[in-house]
């Protein structure tokens, strides 16, 4: 330990805190000071301080021992001396593992269990060391013994599933290790080994999520090492199978900002865009921008006959692209007037963003004579309402422009766009 406080004190918990306790408070501490939230230097030892004492204070067996260390160990209800000396056996049996005697340590472990039939730790450590002298034969009998009195210990399943899968059993391994999640929904080690079970059976979608879930589950745990392992692994998986999760997610953020820029135009950009490569930002604004000009040639079609007649379609698509054309370029030209952290997929987002609105707006007026002037009339006052909200957001959430230039780039972008989308339709119509 760093300092003169205990592990209870460093995890703000009581010597009586159950084990869910342990893992709750950890896991707070864990989000508040991890190296990726909190970057400061007294941040990181205390994350490598809480780490610590979770380490200890998780696993039955040390924190016995550390609370003997502290003088709070509590006597045996029976004073016998077969009770002390299966603990005394056990304890030989963590020494002689520590000094890598696994042969001696095993010996160790199985007369405690002699003495005590019941004594699950003993079982467990016996199991750990038969895996690594790769006899899985008796992992897997070691196994069978402790759940004919333990069926709810997540740590026999999983050497369970080790053995079996070392063995072959791909299918019997992947049993164990849901067994093992069942029991302990955050041993990341089961997501990971699962993953890879996953993998040899053909059914890497699973493997992909599972390699995630390991993931997530070594970071919040501080274990660096596993968290690596688990990413590397996610990315040696089929590129097809990253590509599909890629585009699973792409998806998903599209719809849900097409959503939020008309239910939330103020915030419906912000949650997505800092988390889009460049390109990602420039494809969603050039989906959102295609939209619109679909909207907008479909409400041609259906309500504006006379235009029709006065254009031709190659005309009517430059016509439908300027809005979007102009503000990217307007975007991308105030943010080199004002520098900002904004990059360019950012200008065909706010572009894609702000031409939905009109798009939907065109495509009701194909509609008109059946809505009528008044709901039009709303239907305009919406969509203008709208598409201001959606530029002041885009142009602070994503140009990352001042509050104040912002605010005074939304008129001048409305009118240097619809000036420039007038002055061309006029030219066009006057040489048709």
């Amino acid at each position: 330990m760093s300092n003169s406080r205990t592990y209870y004190q460093i995890l703000n918990i009581s010597p009586d805190a159950s084990l869910d306790e342990i893992r709750s408070s950890f896991r707070q501490l864990a989000r508040q000071y991890h190296p990726d939230v909190n970057p400061h230097q007294e941040a990181q030892q205390k994350f490598q301080e809480i780490s610590e004492a979770y380490q200890v204070l998780s696993d039955s067996v040390q924190r016995s021992l550390y609370d003997q260390q502290l003088g709070l160990h509590k006597a045996e209800s029976s004073p016998s001396q077969t009770t002390h000396t299966y603990r005394d056996l056990y304890i030989q049996g963590i020494e002689k593992a520590f000094q890598q005697n696994y042969p001696a340590a095993i010996e160790c472990y199985s007369e405690a269990i002699k003495l005590n039939p019941s004594f699950v730790e003993a079982y467990l450590k016996r199991g750990e060391l038969y895996y690594k002298l790769g006899q899985d034969q008796k992992v897997l009998e070691n196994c069978r013994q402790v759940l004919q009195f333990e069926e709810g210990c997540g740590e026999i399943y999983f050497y369970l599933g080790r053995s079996r899968y070392r063995l072959g059993y791909t299918q019997s391994a992947l049993e164990a290790y849901h067994q093992v999640i069942a029991l302990v929904p955050d041993y990341a080690l089961a997501y990971y080994h699962r993953a890879v079970a996953y993998h040899d059976l053909g059914m890497d979608s699973h493997a992909a999520q599972d390699l995630q879930q390991a993931a997530l589950y070594f970071q919040e745990q501080g274990d660096f090492s596993g968290y690596r392992l688990a990413n590397e692994t996610r990315r040696q998986l089929k590129p097809l199978l990253l590509h599909w999760d890629s585009l699973q997610q792409f998806s998903r953020n599209l719809w849900r900002v097409l959503v939020r820029l008309f239910l939330q135009p103020q915030g419906g950009l912000g949650e997505v865009f800092p988390h889009l490569h460049p390109r990602g930002a420039m494809v969603m604004g050039l989906i959102y921008g295609a939209i619109a000009h679909a909207a907008f040639l479909l409400g041609v079609i259906l309500g504006w006959d006379n235009t029709l007649g006065r254009f031709s379609w190659p005309q009517l698509i430059v016509i439908g692209l300027i809005p979007f054309t102009s503000l990217v370029l307007l975007s991308a030209l105030l943010r080199l007037i004002f520098p900002s952290q904004g990059h360019w997929g950012g200008d065909f987002l706010l572009a894609g963003a702000t031409t939905l609105p009109v798009g939907f707006l065109a495509l009701c007026s194909g509609f008109s004579t059946l809505l009528g002037p008044t709901l039009m009339s709303l239907l305009t006052l919406l969509s203008a309402t709208i598409v201001i909200f959606n530029l002041y957001t885009a142009n602070r959430q994503l140009s990352h422009l001042p509050e104040q230039v912002a605010l005074w780039c939304v008129p001048l972008l409305l009118f240097a766009s619809g000036w420039l989308s007038l002055t061309i339709f006029i030219s066009l119509m006057n040489r048709g």
